[in-house]
């Protein structure tokens, strides 16, 4: 699969979205003892669920990331794999992404090392 920038940039704010989905969610989860990942919960909700809906809205196909890991298309499901730099790997942030998700995002990143990054 190849990657091609859009011409054109967009700025989403959820700021409103982000405090109720993510941060209310962590100080409720905290306050009651457990601790919970905040990252978790906004991959799920908001960037494969509101920005998903937004981006599919403007006619794109899929959510790239900058997550270190890899996500494989094959024709009958996405398989999420860690990244080829395990000190960086991020995939566990990934884990509650369903497969109608999964299919949607690429992490162009995973398969490349910090310092090839740099470069």
């Amino acid at each position: 699969m190849e990657w091609t920038p859009a011409s054109r940039d967009y700025v989403v704010d959820e700021a409103d979205q982000f405090e109720r989905l993510v941060i209310d969610y962590f100080a409720s989860e905290y306050q009651a003892g457990r601790t919970p990942n905040p990252c978790v919960m906004c991959n799920e909700k908001l960037k494969f669920g509101n920005l998903w809906s937004k981006a599919k809205a403007l006619g794109c196909d899929y959510i790239a990331t900058g997550h270190y890991a890899i996500m494989e298309h094959q024709p009958d499901r996405a398989v999420l794999r860690k990244s080829v730099d395990r000190r960086k790997d991020q995939s566990y942030f990934l884990f509650s992404l369903h497969q109608t998700q999964l299919r949607r995002a690429l992490t162009p990143l995973g398969r490349m090392t910090k310092p090839q990054i740099r470069e």
